[in-house]
C-alpha cells in the first residue's frame, strides 16, 4: 500500500531518552529531563528539581540558572534577582530568596514589605510595627507612632498625646504626651498639660 506509518519509540520514567531525537518520546505526562547521565523520562519539574531548560519544568516553573533547578519563583524560592521571581515577589538580597513582603518575610527596607508592615531594622523582617511594637530607628514605627529608646537599648513604638488627652494610667500602653506637655494627675484622670 501506499501508507508509510511512522515508527515512534516511547519511553517510561527512569529510561534513557533525547530531547532532540524526533521519533523518541517520552509517556504522556513524563518530560525528558536533564539528569547526570544524560536526558532521562520523568516528572515534569517542580521547586528544587534538577533542569537543563524551562522544558524539563512542569507549567508555570522554569529552569532557574545557574542553579539548575525548577522554580516557579514564590516564597522562600531562590534567586539572583526580582526576574527570578513569580509576579507579586522579588528576590531579597542578602538571602537570596523571593519573597511577597508577608509579616516576618525578611527585609532591608519597608518598601518590601506590604501595606501596613514595616521593616524592622536589627531582625530584618517584615512586622506590624504596632504600639509597643520593638523598634530601633524612627522608620520601624508607622505613622503617627514614634520609635523612643527603652533602658535596654531596644526601643519600642510610643504614640504621642495632644493637650487634654489621657495619658499616664488613664491611656493605652506606650502612650506618652507630646512635645511640651507633661501628664498631670487631676483626682483620677491623668491629663497631657502645657509644661508650665
Amino acid at each position: 500500500s501506499g501508507d508509510h506509518g511512522v515508527c515512534t519509540v516511547t519511553h517510561s520514567r527512569g529510561e534513557h531518552c533525547s530531547p532532540d531525537a524526533p521519533f523518541i518520546h517520552c509517556l504522556p505526562g513524563l518530560v525528558c529531563v536533564s539528569s547526570k547521565g544524560g536526558h532521562i523520562c520523568g516528572d515534569p519539574g517542580i521547586d528544587g528539581t534538577p533542569c537543563g531548560e524551562d522544558g524539563d519544568c512542569a507549567p508555570g516553573y522554569w529552569c532557574l540558572h545557574p542553579l539548575y533547578e525548577c522554580s516557579n519563583g514564590n516564597d522562600g524560592d531562590p534567586c539572583i534577582s526580582s526576574d527570578d521571581c513569580g509576579d507579586d515577589y522579588q528576590c531579597i538580597t542578602p538571602v537570596q530568596a523571593c519573597h511577597d513582603g508577608s509579616y516576618a518575610d525578611p527585609c532591608l527596607a519597608t518598601s518590601q514589605c506590604q501595606a501596613a508592615l514595616v521593616c524592622h531594622a536589627q531582625h530584618h523582617l517584615c512586622l506590624d510595627g504596632h504600639l509597643g511594637a520593638p523598634c530601633l530607628v524612627a522608620e520601624d514605627c508607622p505613622q503617627p507612632l514614634l520609635c523612643v529608646g527603652m533602658a535596654e537599648g531596644d526601643g519600642a513604638c510610643f504614640q504621642f498625646a495632644e493637650e487634654g488627652a489621657s495619658c499616664g494610667a488613664s491611656a493605652p500602653p506606650f502612650t506618652a504626651c507630646a512635645a511640651g506637655l507633661i501628664c498631670q494627675t487631676a483626682e483620677e484622670e491623668h491629663k497631657c498639660v502645657p509644661i508650665p
